[in-house]
């Protein structure tokens, strides 16, 4: 059960909008991750990866488990610090 609990909190993190389509993922221990958000059609537009990363920054973005720091644990909800740590560009 603690191992749940445990990737569960591992896998959130928040985003930061970089430019374009592009998000910069940033997990609880500190590694980031820049991509480009795309639907089968393509890239998103600017003004919707702007949304769904103010979205994250409010509740959160669900990573996929972080392959440098696999047993990193935060007993606290780190999406606040994350945010200060990483503000947003504009």
């Amino acid at each position: 059960m603690k191992r749940r609990i445990q990737r569960l909190a591992l896998n959130r993190g928040t985003a930061v909008h970089v430019s374009g389509a592009k998000v910069r993922y940033i997990w609880p221990c500190g590694c980031k991750k820049t991509e480009t958000i795309k639907t089968q059609l393509g890239p998103v537009t600017e003004q919707t990866a702007k949304l769904l990363v103010r979205n994250w920054r409010r509740n959160g973005v669900h990573l996929e488990q972080c392959k440098k720091h696999p047993d990193w644990y935060e007993a606290k909800n780190p999406l606040q610090r994350l945010n200060e740590e990483n503000p947003e560009n504009d």
